[in-house]
């Protein structure tokens, strides 16, 4: 299961309570972690409490979704002895259509909910600006967003629908990923799994929380800007089945740990 903080809290006291019983529970966490570090607003002040001052968890195993996370807490000064990490489970099914054109790629889109405080579109309206890519921020306005100086924009103001989105990315040839370097410490990146539902490859600067999906077929990867902008001039288009391969290993890898996981949690 998923919790809120305020179920993390209540866990965190039944733990205490039952203890012999909790030691067969398991639970997955996400973004509940990020109130160890910036404890704001109710949710996040509850995991605050849980994590630092009751030490959460005791007993039961929790699971989260990435290694870079289990390396942050540590630097958060946060035991990590009873949570382990898987890698986030990707698309079994991946339309195959934009996987076998090469490049050089010219176009990029950042997709989904466009918030400035998470992710670096300043960098990415930059980008646009210093080099001949067609850049477009494509999704739904969130907090702190600005609208770009160079880079196009396609904004609404409400929710949209995956059909609306594939339209919109029929002309880009792959999605760029650009968090902040401060950001997804300790939660998971999903962009990954955006960009194999709509047939994309996918690019970034390095950064911790998608370390894992480097060697992926269809990631493009650079050091910094010039690097990156080299590696799209140069792209070449890994084949569709190589791509299944290598999400199908991946999830089953995923798969495997979380079932042994969760075994070892049910037979103490």
């Amino acid at each position: 299961m998923g919790a809120t903080g305020s179920q993390i809290l209540v866990l965190s006291l039944f733990e205490r309570v039952f203890k012999k019983g909790s030691e067969r529970w398991s639970i997955v966490l996400h973004s509940e972690l990020e109130g160890v570090v910036k404890p704001s607003g109710i949710m996040k002040k509850c995991s605050y409490l849980a994590f630092k001052l009751l030490g959460f968890p005791k007993n039961l195993k929790a699971i989260v979704l990435g290694e870079h996370i289990i390396d942050s807490l540590h630097n958060e000064k946060i035991s990590s002895l009873n949570i382990n990490s898987i890698e986030h489970p990707l698309p079994h099914k991946i339309e195959t259509n934009d996987f076998d054109s090469d490049g050089p790629i010219k176009s990029l889109a950042i997709i989904g909910l466009l918030r400035g405080d998470t992710k670096d579109l300043e960098q990415a309206d930059r980008l646009a600006k210093n080099s001949d890519l067609d850049i477009h921020f494509i999704g739904r306005r969130g907090p702190s967003y600005v609208k770009p100086s160079v880079a196009r924009e396609k904004v609404l103001e409400t929710h949209y629908s995956f059909e609306w989105m594939g339209k919109e990315l029929e002309n880009i040839d792959a999605l760029y990923i650009c968090p902040r370097s401060n950001k997804y410490k300790l939660t998971a990146l999903g962009s990954i799994s955006d960009a194999l539902l709509f047939s994309k490859p996918v690019c970034w600067i390095k950064h911790d929380a998608l370390k894992a999906y480097e060697d992926a077929p269809f990631s493009i990867v650079g050091e910094d800007e010039a690097e990156l902008l080299q590696n799209l001039s140069n792209y070449i288009a890994p084949e569709a089945v190589v791509c299944e391969q290598w999400v199908n290993q991946w999830n089953n890898d995923a798969e495997l740990k979380i079932l042994d996981l969760c075994h070892r949690g049910a037979t103490g």
